[in-house]
């Protein structure tokens, strides 16, 4: 048994119980709870696709209503990508991304973006994506979604179509070599858009022939400009085959 597993089920077992001056007790039912948070956490975990999460409204985020304990906080990991502010038609919106890792999977890699606009933050668009341990391909997601939502429910007839016209499209997509992701909001309306890329250091195995010559040609790149002056033997040439 690891450290961290150790650790876990330390924390599944033993509760403090205040009414005893703070007394350490095995409680089954504390394990119990535990486990079956985790496994909601892994299930939402793996979930992918966008959804309204009102912060003070009547939309609540299922994610944080089905918690008793801490294991939420113990088990996930959060690093915050980006956050910027990008003026639309008619407002800023600001845009966060996220990189969530899982403490029992740490080969699994979820990417979560919150949108919401900074006049009226109350309600928040928020997109997951999980990214797979083994790729091929270019994966896509689109979302479309509207924070204008309360002012189209309170809207008439006539007016819901023009605030419909003020919907948003979210495209998320992520390619395999070199391993990265791009985010794109646009605006139709007005045809104003945000653009991201963000690529880290994962390596994916190279199936297509496509992808053998980007790294060919980027590796060759990189030794005619110095990159690994030093690094390699003198003598050592590095011929395209051509893959």
């Amino acid at each position: 048994m690891s450290k961290n597993q150790l650790l876990n089920l330390v924390l599944d077992l033993v509760t403090l119980s205040p009414s005893e001056t703070m007394a350490l007790h095995l409680s089954f039912d504390h394990f119990k709870r535990r486990v079956r948070e985790r496994n909601i956490i892994i299930a939402n975990f793996q979930q992918t696709g966008g959804r309204l999460v009102s912060k003070f409204g009547q939309r609540v985020d299922s994610e944080e209503e089905e918690f008793t304990t801490s294991v939420q906080h113990t088990e996930l990991s959060r690093k915050l990508v980006i956050n910027v502010e990008k003026d639309f038609s008619d407002s800023k919106v600001d845009i966060k991304v996220y990189e969530t890792r899982l403490l029992s999977r740490p080969e699994w890699l979820k990417i979560q973006i919150e949108i919401f606009q900074v006049e009226d933050p109350s309600l928040v668009f928020r997109c997951d994506y999980l990214s797979t341990t083994v790729q091929n391909g270019r994966q896509l997601l689109i979302e479309r979604f509207n924070l204008n939502q309360k002012d189209e429910e309170q809207a008439t007839e006539e007016e819901k179509d023009k605030v419909r016209q003020k919907a948003m499209i979210f495209t998320l997509s992520e390619t395999c070599f070199p391993h990265q992701f791009n985010f794109m909001l646009l605006e139709p309306c007005s045809h104003i858009f945000w653009f991201y890329t963000h690529r880290d250091n994962k390596l994916n195995y190279m199936e297509r022939r496509m992808d053998k010559q980007a790294y060919a040609r980027i590796l060759l790149d990189s030794v005619k400009g110095g990159f690994f002056r030093g690094c390699l033997p003198n003598q050592m040439r590095l011929v395209d085959e051509g893959f």
